[in-house]
């Protein structure tokens, strides 16, 4: 679930521009005792190592920024080692308009253009005025 909302873990779901909350539930099959079965998971982009959930089985991440992202989780056999099966979901959250690349380029842009115009006028005033005490003569 992303804000509020439910998405197919298809593989490279894109979740919408500005999602915040983000809940991942996850399970594992098992034939005996599967309350006992223990987890951990890891959301590589985000996360720098696994971290031990214990018999939870739901993963919350709040701001997470643009970008894609892989979600790992395995499950801790009875024999006490992690299973090598890793089940992922490969996901991408979506930049907000203000966190593209355009928006940068139209803000540098417009910037330039602002130190442009202020330099341009700033001469003009300087020219007009002629503030050079010494090119008058006063003496």
């Amino acid at each position: 679930m992303a804000n509020e909302r439910r998405f197919d873990p298809a593989s490279g779901t894109v979740l919408p521009p500005g999602t915040r909350p983000l809940q991942i539930t996850y399970t594992a099959v098992a034939l005996t005792e599967s309350n006992k079965v223990s987890f951990r998971y890891r959301l590589d982009g985000f996360d720098a190592r696994w971290i031990d959930a214990g018999e939870r089985r739901q993963a919350f991440y709040t701001n997470l920024s643009p970008g894609s992202y892989r979600f790992r989780v395995e499950a801790h056999s009875d024999d006490g080692t992690w299973k090598p099966a890793t089940t992922t979901w490969d996901f991408r959250v979506a930049p907000t308009f203000f966190q593209t690349p355009w928006f940068f380029a139209a803000m540098f842009a417009i910037t330039g253009a602002a130190i442009a115009g202020a330099w341009r006028l700033r001469l003009r005033i300087v020219r007009r005025c002629d503030l050079r005490p010494w090119s008058r003569a006063t003496w």
